[in-house]
């Protein structure tokens, strides 16, 4: 059994003292070679325990280090949102007011995260052959936009119940436009006003984050390509020359824009406008890309922080090592000291 470090110490103090008196002796000697050979016994093993706490204790940070700067850099690491294909809003206009002259203006707001907020104004006038006070306008809802989707004339304070295409058009197939008109839903508005408000809101989101990356991505707004029978009456696409404005509202403030199809207009606002004819092409959806810029600082800073702490990981190991190379040279001397 070794003996304490302070008993050890006394000990030693009182050979020295005796020895400092003449009182040698073989007894005394062979207890100072004795006591002598445990205290180095016991540095030895004071320096391997402090060897291997320092293996693990490296090999332990290490690990730690290593493993919460991998999970850092994974999540600054995010792809661009590709997101589902929004859908498309068809406008059309009744039978008895196919002569009419119109304006569509519909606005999407992305400011509500996993919604599609829009708004669609109408401006009428009627056309020159037009008798009734009554103008009636139709709307497409077809693909993602319908999803859990609500409907709402503002002025009227009215919610609209639309209807499956399928049950009140004898037309099937495809639309060139609205492409398959079995996956739309169809709602009719009639107004006396000069301009018909209508409020929707869906749960196919048009905006999507991932990262310091976002995608909007909006319905086309457009007409059926040829007419469409509803309900035994007859819907026509608009007239020609009627102006399709769609605007994009509710952005992130430090959202940088790097990508837009369509381009974005000259002015920089996200407001494009298509005037309606037969040869019109309308997009089929408005998907603008970028970049939010408080993100992208946020990212900065974790990957700063995951290489200060891939360089603690390093240094850790490298203090195990050390420790681990000394602790085996240690045992290759104690080895041969031993052979007889």
């Amino acid at each position: 059994m070794f003996l304490s470090r302070s008993r050890l110490q006394r000990l030693l103090d009182q050979i020295a003292t005796d020895v400092a008196m003449g009182r040698r002796s073989a007894d005394r000697a062979e207890e100072a070679t004795r006591l002598l050979s445990e205290a180095h016994s016991i540095e030895r093993a004071e320096s391997s325990t402090r060897k291997w706490a320092a293996i693990v204790l490296g090999l332990t940070l290490a690990g730690v280090a290593g493993v919460v700067s991998i999970n850092l850099l994974l999540g600054t690491i995010a792809s661009l949102p590709i997101g589902e294909d929004p859908g498309r809003i068809g406008v059309v206009l009744a039978d008895d007011e196919a002569d009419a002259r119109l304006q569509v203006d519909t606005v999407f707001d992305a400011s509500v995260a996993g919604s599609n907020y829009f708004t669609i104004d109408i401006h009428v006038l009627p056309g020159p052959q037009s008798t009734a006070p009554v103008t009636t306008v139709g709307l497409f809802f077809c693909g993602s936009v319908r999803n859990n989707m609500r409907v709402s004339e503002v002025d009227e304070d009215r919610v609209l119940h639309p209807l499956k295409t399928a049950d009140v058009t004898s037309q099937v197939g495809t639309d060139s436009r609205l492409e398959y008109l079995d996956d739309c839903e169809y709602v009719a508005v009639a107004t006396r006003r000069d301009q018909l408000r209508l409020h929707g809101v869906s749960q196919h989101p048009i905006a999507i984050e991932q990262g310091k990356n976002f995608v909007s991505l909006l319905p086309g707004v457009t007409t059926p390509a040829v007419d469409v029978d509803v309900n035994g009456s007859m819907t026509h696409p608009l007239p020609r020359g009627t102006p399709v404005r769609v605007s994009l509202v509710g952005l992130p403030v430090d959202l940088s824009v790097v990508t837009s199809a369509p381009q974005v207009p000259a002015d920089g606002q996200l407001d494009w406008t298509t005037t309606a004819g037969s040869d019109s092409t309308y997009p089929i959806e408005y998907r603008i890309a970028g970049t939010l810029a408080n993100r992208e600082n946020e990212a900065q800073i974790t990957v700063f922080t995951a290489g200060a702490l891939v360089g603690l990981a390093g240094a850790a190991l490298l203090w195990a090592l050390e420790a681990a190379v000394e602790l085996a040279s240690e045992r290759r001397r104690r080895r041969r000291f031993s052979r007889p």
